[in-house]
C-alpha cells in the first residue's frame, strides 16, 4: 500500500508570519501546531493574509498578494539542536503543482496561496522526533528566494511512525516530561432521558440504536486534522498507530452524541477499535467506546455528554478490545465522516 499524502493548511499573517486559526486569532497552543509524521509525503498549503482588527473585535482577513515571478523555499529544523542539519526541505520541483491546493484547485500567489511538496523520510527527522526534548523545539521556515525574506517561522510537532524511531541525540539530556491537565466541570454519560449509561470496569454499554436524541443540532466534519488523500476513499482521516487522535475545533458545548462513519483500510481485516475521549486535555477516567470497523462503510454512534470544553478522541491500540489488527499489528480505521450533535 502506498504511503499516504497528508495535506496541511497553514493560514499565516504576512506581517510577522503568525499562524492563524479559522477566526483569524493567533495559534499559540502546542496542541494546535501542525503535526508531521515520518516517512510521509506532505503537501503544505500556505495562505498569507493581511489582518485588521474590527470595531467588534473580530478580525478582517484579506489575501496578501505575492509576486508570481518570485521563488519560495521551506525547510524544517530544531532550534535547540547543536547540529544544524535540516529535518526536511521541500522538493524544488514540487512548488505550486497543479491541483495541490486542499480543495483540488491550483495555488495562486496573487491570492497569497503557495503549495510545497516535501518528504519526512530523513534520518534527521526520525532522530529529532524520537527525542522527548528536542521534538518540542521544531519550526518550519518559509523564505522568499529572490529577496531572501523570511515570510514565517512556524512551530510544528514531529512524530515517528511506529518502528521508525531513532535513539535520542546526545546534545541534550532527555530527562522526563510531565503534563499538568486541568479537568473541570462535570462530565456525565447518559441516555436521552438523562439516565446514566450502564458501565462495568472500563466499558460503557451503548444501547442498540443509540437511543433517541430528538432536538439535537448536528455539526458536520468538525475535525481539525487535515484530511489524508487516500487512493480508495479520497479525503478522509486515519486512526491507527501513527494517526492516533481526532481533535475537534474550538470548544464544544452541550455535546450529546458523536457519530463516526468508518471502514477498514484493508477489506480483508475487520474488527473493533477502542476510542478514549479526552476533555480539556485529560482522558475521561474509566471511559472508552468500542467501535466496530468493517469491510464496508458503516456509521457508529455513541452518547458523550460534555458541558463545555475541548474534545479529542484517541484510538487506544494497546487495549485488548482493539482487534482491528493483522499479523503486523494495528490496521488503519478510515474515518470517512464525523458528526457531533449538540443541544441547541
Amino acid at each position: 500500500m502506498p504511503e499516504p499524502i497528508v495535506r496541511i493548511h497553514l493560514p499565516l499573517e504576512f506581517s510577522g508570519g503568525r499562524l492563524l486559526d479559522s477566526n483569524g486569532d493567533e495559534v499559540r497552543h502546542p496542541l494546535a501546531f501542525p503535526k508531521f509524521i515520518s516517512n510521509t509525503t506532505v503537501i503544505l498549503a500556505v495562505e498569507l493574509f493581511d489582518r485588521e482588527l474590527q470595531p467588534d473585535l473580530s478580525w478582517r482577513l484579506e489575501p496578501h498578494p505575492l509576486d508570481a515571478g518570485d521563488t519560495w523555499s521551506i525547510s524544517g529544523a530544531c532550534s535547540r539542536s547543536a547540529d544544524p542539519v535540516p529535518m526536511f526541505t521541500h522538493d524544488p520541483a514540487g512548488v505550486n503543482l497543479p491541483g495541490d491546493w486542499p480543495d483540488g484547485t491550483d495555488a495562486d500567489p496573487a491570492a497569497g496561496r503557495l503549495t510545497f511538496r516535501l518528504r519526512t523520510d530523513t534520518q534527521r527527522f526520525r532522530e529529532i522526533a524520537a527525542h522527548p526534548v528536542l521534538s518540542r523545539h521544531c519550526s518550519i521556515c518559509i523564505v522568499s528566494g529572490s529577496a531572501t525574506l523570511l515570510l514565517a517561522e512556524i512551530p510544528f510537532v514531529p512524530v515517528n511512525r511506529p518502528g521508525n524511531e531513532s535513539p535520542p541525540d546526545d546534545d541534550e539530556s532527555a530527562g522526563s516530561r510531565t503534563t499538568l491537565n486541568g479537568l473541570s466541570g462535570a462530565v456525565i454519560l447518559a441516555d436521552a432521558q438523562g439516565k446514566p449509561l450502564p458501565s462495568e470496569g472500563q466499558t460503557i454499554t451503548i444501547p442498540a440504536g443509540g437511543g433517541s436524541f430528538a432536538g439535537l443540532l448536528p455539526i458536520a466534519d468538525p475535525v481539525t486534522e487535515m484530511a489524508v488523500a487516500d487512493e480508495t476513499w479520497g479525503d478522509c482521516r486515519y486512526l491507527d498507530a501513527a494517526f492516533r487522535q481526532l481533535s475537534f475545533r474550538g470548544r464544544v458545548r452541550s455535546l450529546r452524541r458523536v457519530s463516526l462513519e468508518t471502514v477498514s483500510i484493508d477489506s480483508g481485516v475487520t474488527g473493533n477499535i477502542v476510542l478514549v475521549p479526552i476533555v480539556n486535555g485529560s482522558e475521561l477516567s474509566g471511559t472508552s467506546f468500542v467501535v466496530a470497523v468493517g469491510a464496508e462503510p458503516a456509521v457508529a454512534e455513541f452518547a458523550l455528554e460534555v458541558a463545555s470544553g475541548t474534545l479529542a478522541l484517541r484510538r487506544d491500540t494497546d487495549d485488548e478490545r482493539d482487534t482491528l489488527k493483522d499479523a503486523e499489528g494495528s490496521v488503519t480505521a478510515v474515518v470517512l465522516s464525523v458528526i457531533l450533535e449538540v443541544q441547541p
